[in-house]
């Protein structure tokens, strides 16, 4: 749970900071799971993920000997113009991305991926709808890039609607 909710507020943060995906996601709530993906691919709570290499494994000229920790940076594999030819965020090019690594892979996916899927694809339409004008109060307050990062504090201005 706690990484949802700390996954939603760097949606937030994400989607104020291009106001026509964010107006784009309020007026069509069907892009609500593509901007889970393209918010966890550009603004990942995960900030890491962490892997031992069982066995020598070289990849692209670089040679990782067994038993050596890898961390793969999750934000960068998500941005990186080698393996996303076009990284610019756009809810609606997720579904023609790489998968991000915002859940982890293979034996270690998120047991709890599909729920935090559907919370989020829920709730940020339902936020975008709801406050269409918002815009963010400051760059607010976040935990570490520490593995799990999310919003100390983060507070928006809008217009009840």
């Amino acid at each position: 749970m706690e990484t949802t909710r700390n996954q939603i507020g760097l949606a937030v943060q994400t989607l104020l900071r291009h106001p026509d995906q964010w107006q784009l996601l309020g007026e069509r709530s069907d892009l609500g799971r593509a901007a889970v993906e393209e918010v966890m691919r550009v603004n990942p709570a995960v900030t890491w993920v962490t892997r031992e290499a069982i066995s020598d494994v070289d990849l692209h000229g670089l040679h990782v000997p067994a038993g050596t920790v890898v961390q793969v940076l999750s934000h960068s594999a998500g941005t990186d113009p080698s393996a996303v030819p076009e990284p610019a965020f756009d809810i609606t090019r997720a579904e023609q991305r790489p998968p991000h690594l915002g859940f982890g892979g293979g034996v270690h996916h998120c047991l709890g991926h599909f729920v935090a899927r559907t919370d989020m694809a829920v709730a940020l339409p339902l936020l975008a709808r709801w406050m269409p004008d918002a815009v963010a109060d400051g760059p607010g307050e976040w935990l570490p890039v520490s593995g799990n990062t999310g919003a100390l504090k983060f507070s928006i201005s809008f217009v009840p609607r």
